[in-house]
C-alpha cells in the first residue's frame, strides 16, 4: 500500500524515482533470498555436525556395551562352573551348598561371600525356591521367582545345555541384583536355577571399573571419557541400574540394546553438548538467527527510509509545483493590474483627475502586494538555504507596529476592511525591524485574504513578563485546533483554502515562525476572542516598558 501510494504521487518525470523504488524491492528481495540459502546452509552444517556428535555416542555406546557384556560372560562362567560342569544328577540339592562352590569373586573382587545378601536354588518344575543365608522380604522372593522362571529361556546354551545371567529389577523399594546359571536336562529342558543376590552397589563398581579402564573413543579424540561421555544403563522396565559419574545433558545420545547375559537391558550414551570442539573441527556451529535477523532489520529499515525519502521527495516535488503556480498566480494579477493601469494613463484614456489619481493608487497597491511577495520569497529562498540572518536592535515596538499596519492599509482598501490596533505604548524590544515587518505584512494578508470582506482587524501589543508579544485577530472562519500546528509547515495549506479561488503560496506562516525563532521568540494559533476567526500571536523575549514614556492603551498584564 505505500509503495502503491508513493508510485501514484510520483509525476512523469519523476521516473527515476519509480526505477529506484523498484530497485530498493529488488534489493530486499535479493537480501532475504541470500538470507534463506544462508539460514539453509548453516542449517545443513549444524545437522551434519549433529549427526557426527550422535555417531560419536554411538560409537562409544557399542564400545562400552561390548565391554559389559564380555565382562559379565568372562566372570559368570567361571563363578558357576563348579555347578554348569556337574551332571544333573550331581548338582547341588539345596541353597546350603552353594556358599562352597560358587565364586563370585570371579566377576567382581568385591564380591566377597560376606557381601551377598543370600543364596538360592529355585527348582525349575515345581516353581519351589530355597533360600540360604539372610532370609528375604515376601516381596523380594517372589521377584526373584518371577525372573528367574522368565529368564530361564533365555539363557539356554544349546552345547552346554546351560546358561548364565544377571537379573535386575526393582523388590521392596529397592533395587536388586540376582547373578545366577540355569541348569537343564539332556532335552533341553531347565532343571534348576542356581545363583545368589547381591547388594546394588557392587554392581555399580563393576560397571564403574568398566567404564574408567575402557578407552571408547578414539585416541585422536584426545578425551577422557567422563570429560565428554555420560553413560546410563536401564533394565528392561526402566529402572536406573547405573550412571557414569559426571551426568551432562543429553542432547547427543545413542542407545543399545545389552545381549545376554544382562538380556532386555538398555545402555544409552550421551556426549557433553560443549565437547563438540573437542570432537569435530569447529564444533557445532550456531544457527545464525540473530545476525540474519539483525541484518533483514537493517536492510529493512534502510529501504523503509529510502521509500519515506522518496515519498518525501515525491510531496515536496508536488508541494513546489503547487507553490511556483500559486507564486505564479499571485504574481500574476498585481503584474496585470499595474500594466492595465500604466497603459491607461499611458494612452491617456483617464476622464478625470479623480480617475488619474485612482489609477496610481491601484498601480501603487498593486506594486506593493508585488513587492510584498518578492520580499517573501527571498526570505524563504534564504531560510532553504539556512543562510537566514537578523539583526536584532533595540526597537520601539508600538512605532514599527503602527508603520507597518499604515502600510499595509493600502492593500486592504479594496475589501472595505478596517484595521484596529490595541497597542502598549513605551514597549520596546530586541528585535530587527525588516523582520518584524514582514511578520506583520504576512499576517495581516493572511487575515485579509481568508477574511470576509468588511471585516474588523485587531493588531494588538503588550507586555507578558519580559517578552513582547504581538497578535492579529480577523473574523474568517478560524482554524481547526488539530491543523493549528501544520499550518506552519512550508507549502502547506488547510484542504478548505486550496479547493477556493483564493491563491496563496503556502510559505506565509513559515517565513513568521522563521523569523520568530531567529529571535528566540515563538508563534501559536489560538480562537480569536468571541469564539469567530483565528488569533495568531508571536512573541519576542527580552522587552520592557521604557520608564520616560507615559504607557496607555493596554495594559502590562
Amino acid at each position: 500500500m505505500v509503495v502503491t501510494s508513493i508510485l501514484k504521487r510520483l509525476q512523469p518525470q519523476r521516473q527515476h524515482l519509480t526505477a529506484l523504488v523498484v530497485l530498493l524491492l529488488l534489493t530486499f528481495g535479493m537480501t532475504l533470498s541470500l538470507a534463506w540459502a544462508a539460514w539453509d546452509a548453516a542449517h545443513d552444517a549444524r545437522a551434519q555436525a549433529e549427526d557426527t556428535m550422535t555417531g560419536w555416542a554411538a560409537l562409544a555406546a557399542t564400545g562400552l556395551k561390548t565391554r559389559i557384556e564380555i565382562a559379565f560372560v568372562n566372570g559368570l562362567y567361571p563363578t558357576f562352573q563348579n555347578v554348569l560342569l556337574r551332571p544333573v544328577e550331581a548338582a547341588p540339592k539345596t541353597a546350603a551348598e552353594l556358599p562352597g562352590l560358587l565364586i563370585p569373586q570371579a566377576i567382581s573382587p568385591t564380591l566377597a561371600h560376606d557381601s551377598i545378601d543370600f543364596w538360592f536354588r529355585q527348582d525349575m518344575k515345581t516353581g519351589e525356591i530355597d533360600i540360604a543365608g539372610r532370609v528375604p522380604e515376601a516381596a523380594v522372593r517372589t521377584w526373584l521367582q518371577a525372573r528367574i522362571r522368565s529368564t530361564a529361556l533365555a539363557v539356554v546354551d544349546r552345547e552346554n545345555m546351560s546358561g548364565v545371567a544377571v537379573a535386575t529389577g526393582k523388590a521392596a523399594g529397592e533395587v536388586r541384583i540376582a547373578y545366577f546359571a540355569v541348569l537343564n536336562d539332556r532335552s533341553q529342558v531347565p532343571v534348576a536355577a542356581y545363583g545368589f543376590v547381591a547388594r546394588h552397589g557392587l554392581f555399580e563398581d563393576l560397571l564403574d571399573r568398566i567404564w574408567s579402564s575402557a578407552q571408547l573413543l578414539p585416541h585422536a579424540a584426545n578425551a577422557a571419557n567422563d570429560s565428554v561421555l555420560f553413560a546410563r544403563v536401564l533394565d528392561s522396565s526402566g529402572v536406573p541400574l547405573y550412571a557414569s559419574p559426571m551426568p551432562y545433558d543429553t542432547v547427543y545420545e545413542a542407545e543399545r540394546l545389552l545381549a545376554e547375559p544382562m538380556a532386555g537391558a538398555r545402555l544409552r550414551m550421551a556426549v557433553r553438548p560443549d565437547a563438540a570442539e573437542a570432537l569435530i573441527v569447529g564444533g557445532v556451529p550456531e544457527l545464525p538467527f540473530a545476525r540474519l535477523a539483525g541484518l533483514l532489520t537493517v536492510t529493512l529499515l534502510l529501504i523503509v527510509s529510502g521509500l519515506y525519502l522518496i515519498r518525501r521527495e515525491a510531496d515536496l516535488s508536488r508541494l513546489r509545483a503547487d507553490f511556483i503556480a500559486g507564486v505564479s498566480h499571485e504574481l500574476r494579477t498585481p503584474l496585470a493590474q499595474i500594466r492595465m493601469f500604466a497603459e491607461t494613463l499611458m494612452l491617456g484614456r483617464v476622464r478625470s483627475e479623480s480617475e488619474r489619481t485612482r489609477s496610481l493608487e491601484i498601480i501603487d497597491q498593486e506594486a506593493r502586494r508585488l513587492a510584498h511577495l518578492v520580499e517573501n520569497v527571498l526570505i524563504f529562498a534564504k531560510s532553504e538555504r539556512r543562510k537566514s540572518r537578523i539583526n536584532p536592535q533595540l526597537t520601539d515596538l508600538p512605532a514599527d507596529v503602527r508603520e507597518a499596519v499604515q502600510g499595509f492599509a493600502v492593500l486592504s482598501r479594496s475589501r472595505d476592511i478596517e484595521i484596529r490596533t490595541e497597542l502598549l505604548e513605551g514597549l520596546a524590544a530586541p528585535v530587527d525591524r525588516g523582520a518584524l515587518r514582514q511578520i506583520l505584512l504576512n499576517l495581516l494578508d493572511n487575515a485579509v485574504k481568508y477574511g470576509p470582506l468588511q471585516q474588523r482587524i485587531t493588531v494588538g501589543l503588550a507586555l507578558f513578563d519580559d517578552t513582547a508579544r504581538i497578535w492579529v485577530d480577523d473574523e474568517g472562519p478560524g482554524i481547526p485546533a488539530d491543523q493549528r500546528e501544520k499550518v506552519f509547515g512550508r507549502f502547506v495549506r488547510l484542504a478548505r483554502d486550496a479547493e477556493s479561488p483564493v491563491g496563496g503560496s503556502g510559505i506565509g506562516l513559515a517565513i513568521v515562525r522563521e523569523l520568530a525563532l531567529l529571535h528566540g521568540g515563538r508563534v501559536w494559533i489560538e480562537d480569536a476572542p468571541g469564539g469567530r476567526g483565528a488569533r495568531v500571536v508571536v512573541e519576542f523575549p527580552g522587552a520592557y516598558v521604557r520608564p520616560d514614556v507615559a504607557t496607555g492603551g493596554w495594559a502590562v498584564a
